[in-house]
């Protein structure tokens, strides 16, 4: 098989490309300067009905237009609450976060990354009952969504 060296180089690149991982500025996100609209809540919402209304008081932190605030859930565990200024929708991730611990790394504490001028929002910890199994998780907001786009192990 003959190569050129075009190709070769392209072939090089491959492996780079494929690890890449997710950055806040690839994702960027207009901000919304209008009035913040009314929270809608609903029956798929109710379970944080008390603070979701509180998010309309806070400052935008993500995406351009949401408020998110992480919620805790006992022991170790959190989730994320979110609120659309612009359109009022409010939701909660269904994905639950814990703390994370292995003998040989130690312990690493579950947490939310994210910014006011990205569509990405980084979680860490573990989503299994396997105590050591620790991750990052990437998700991007769409449509009122956060839609995981990529995971990795913390640890390897």
């Amino acid at each position: 098989m003959k190569f050129t060296i075009p190709t070769l180089f392209s072939l090089a690149l491959l492996p780079q490309l494929s690890f890449a991982l997710p950055a806040f500025k690839n994702y960027p996100a207009a901000p919304f300067t209008g009035k913040y609209k009314a929270i809608k809540i609903d029956r798929s919402n109710q379970l944080y009905k008390s603070l979701l209304t509180e998010l309309k008081n806070e400052k935008i932190n993500f995406s351009g237009k949401y408020v998110l605030s992480p919620i805790g859930c006992g022991g170790g565990c959190s989730n994320i609450a979110f609120y659309n200024a612009q359109n009022g929708h409010a939701s909660y991730l269904k994905q639950s976060f814990t703390d994370c611990y292995s003998e040989k790394h130690g312990f690493q504490m579950n947490d939310y990354e994210y910014q006011a001028n990205s569509q990405l929002l980084i979680a860490i910890g573990r989503r299994s009952e396997k105590i050591e199994q620790c991750e990052k998780v990437y998700y991007l907001m769409k449509n009122d969504r956060l839609v995981e786009i990529a995971h990795h192990p913390v640890w390897k």
